[in-house]
C-alpha cells in the first residue's frame, strides 16, 4: 500500500493512500494547485476563475474551459487556437493552450509507474518526458528541468532535438503562466 504526502508552506498535507486511478490523480492535482495558489507559490496553474470572472470571459476561452472541464483537450486546443487566429496578440490564449498541451499529456499517466520507469532507465526518453510534465504539473519547475537537462547530456544528436523541444515547451508554460502572474500582481 502506497500513500504520499505534500508539503506546502512547511506544513504535511496527505495526498492519496494505496493506488490512485487516472480521474482521482486529476482531482488531486486541481486540489494541489487550488492549494498552491492559495500560498502563492510559484510554478503551478491559476485555479479556475471565478463564476463573476467567467462572465468576462471572451467567448472562445469559455468554449476552451468548458471542453476542459469535459476532458475534451482538443476542443480546447482548437477554441484556443481559433481565439488566437483572430488575435495573434491573445496571451490568455497562449497561456491556454500551453496548459492545455501539457494536461493533456498527464491526463492519464500513473505518476508512481512513470517514476519508477525513468529511475529504472535514465534514457528513457518518454519516461523523462511524463515525469518532467508531472513536475511541472505538481510544481517542481526546477526538478523537470534538471532531469531534461541530465537527460539531454546522455542521449544521441537524434534525440537532442526530441529533449531540446520538450524543454521549450515546458518553458514556454512556465515562462506564460508567470508573465500571466505577474501582470495581475500589478494591476
Amino acid at each position: 500500500r502506497r500513500s504520499s504526502d505534500l508539503v506546502i508552506a512547511g506544513r504535511p498535507a496527505p495526498l492519496y493512500n494505496g493506488q490512485i486511478s487516472p480521474q482521482d490523480l486529476s482531482e488531486m492535482l486541481k486540489q494541489v494547485l487550488q492549494v498552491a495558489a492559495q500560498y502563492q507559490l510559484p510554478g503551478g496553474f491559476e485555479p479556475a476563475p471565478s463564476d463573476e470572472e467567467e462572465k468576462t470571459l471572451p467567448p472562445l476561452h469559455a468554449k476552451a474551459l468548458e471542453a476542459l472541464d469535459e476532458r475534451d483537450y482538443e476542443g480546447a486546443r482548437a477554441a484556443y487556437r481559433e481565439a488566437l487566429t483572430e488575435n495573434p496578440g491573445d496571451h490568455d490564449a497562449k497561456v491556454g493552450l500551453a496548459q492545455v498541451d501539457l494536461l493533456a499529456r498527464v491526463a492519464d499517466l500513473d505518476l508512481a509507474q512513470e517514476r519508477e520507469a525513468a529511475a529504472s532507465d535514465a534514457l528513457n526518453i518518454e519516461a523523462a518526458f511524463n515525469v518532467a510534465d508531472l513536475d511541472v504539473i505538481g510544481g517542481h519547475v526546477e526538478d523537470a528541468y534538471a532531469r531534461l537537462l541530465r537527460l539531454f547530456k546522455s542521449v544521441s544528436p537524434e534525440d537532442k532535438s526530441r529533449v531540446r523541444e520538450r524543454l521549450v515547451q515546458l518553458f514556454d508554460v512556465v515562462v506564460l503562466q508567470t508573465h500571466e502572474q505577474s501582470k495581475h500582481e500589478l494591476s
